[in-house]
């Protein structure tokens, strides 16, 4: 009888990286021959960030009546796409994820092994303090983390001693960053892995498949795809596709008055779409950036201001593929990314990653191979 794995995750964000780094792991899982479900869990978090609607009508004041029009105008769109996009998303997981019944201490004892993440599951501070991605159940169940991630700055009191109190229940453990495993080890005493993301546990061509091969856009074009409107990604992605007579694909609202193409809407297909028929991708999200690489694309990143981990994590994805030169605060760098040099060094990131999640599965303790 096959191993049955459960995967408690960020599976029901209203975020396209979130839901394709579960797909990638259940997808990796079941390449091996496990029966694999995504165990059906929701953060209170997430109720209030990715479901609560928008009340248009707060935007109206006494001051200016048409400023104040404008802005329900607006709001009112962006709810319309919100909802879109929301829908869209939820397609795909009904679709392609293999999602468990409501969570309960009876269903996680049908698990033989619990995998946390990937993503941030382990921010207690985006979390509001929930500490479910911990695995903080009582049952005998052997516990996994996958690139789990949270930020290594600012860890408060009650966070020390949830990691302490919960984390050396993991039989293995795996971190998405270089330095939250050097933080695991020297603060907490905690002996981790560093493996990538799941989505680079599948290729270009597996990406592919879910992919219509007819192009959405038949004008080249630049894409962007950011996090908190970062005013000089931008503005450098629309000096750039002026330059070369690019068309400007967003998939998010900006806040500018040249013209663009809004796909802020996008479903999860149509956003692998863009990223592999744009010319340049410009981003500040994390799985822009790895989307851009998995297929190949020319990119340029930006480090967001205000985000959770977004800063750490973009910075160690690009030194690891020796790619900080594409940081916009190093200007723009026209020269071609050498896809080959990149790829020789994925490569050696991948295996490491198939290697850990190998010897993890297998009932194997913690093994040291970096």
């Amino acid at each position: 009888m096959n191993k049955k794995i459960g995967i408690l995750t960020f599976h029901n964000a209203v975020n396209y990286g979130a839901i394709l780094q579960c797909y990638a792991l259940q997808n990796a899982l079941e390449q091996r021959g496990y029966n694999v479900e995504v165990i059906d869990y929701t953060p209170l978090y997430f109720n209030k960030v990715f479901f609560d609607p928008l009340k248009p009508w707060e935007a109206i004041g006494t001051k200016n009546k048409l400023k104040s029009l404008i802005k329900v105008f607006l709001r009112f769109r962006q709810q319309r796409n919100n909802s879109i996009k929301q829908f869209e998303l939820k397609q795909f997981v009904k679709k392609y994820l293999k999602i468990s019944e409501t969570v309960d201490s009876e269903l996680i004892s049908t698990f033989d092994t619990i995998i946390a993440g990937s993503d941030q599951v382990w921010n207690l501070e985006l979390l509001e303090n929930d500490t479910t991605y911990l695995l903080d159940f009582p049952n005998d169940v052997r516990r996994v983390s996958y690139a789990a991630s949270f930020k290594v700055s600012d860890v408060d009191e009650f966070a020390i001693d949830a990691y302490k109190k919960y984390l050396p229940k993991f039989n293995n453990i795996s971190v998405r960053e270089e330095n939250l495993k050097v933080y695991l080890k020297n603060n907490l005493n905690i002996d981790s892995t560093n493996v990538l993301d799941p989505t680079f546990l599948l290729n270009m061509k597996k990406w592919s498949e879910l992919i219509n091969n007819k192009r959405l856009i038949e004008e080249k074009y630049v894409l962007v795809y950011h996090v908190n409107q970062p005013v000089e990604l931008v503005s450098k992605a629309l000096e750039y596709a002026k330059k070369n007579s690019y068309k400007v694909v967003s998939l998010n609202r900006l806040n500018t008055k040249d013209d663009y193409i809004d796909f802020s809407y996008a479903s999860i297909e149509e956003f692998l779409n863009l990223v592999k028929n744009a010319e340049v991708v410009f981003t500040t999200s994390f799985h822009g950036m790895a989307f851009s690489i998995n297929f190949q694309k020319e990119f340029y990143f930006e480090i967001p201001e205000k985000s959770y981990n977004n800063n750490e994590r973009l910075l160690d994805l690009a030194k690891k593929l020796k790619l900080m030169n594409r940081n916009i605060s190093n200007g723009l760098d026209e020269n071609p990314i050498n896809w080959e040099s990149v790829t020789d060094l994925l490569d050696k990131y991948v295996e490491n990653s198939n290697e850990f999640l190998n010897y993890s599965l297998n009932n194997e303790e913690m093994k040291k191979y970096e």
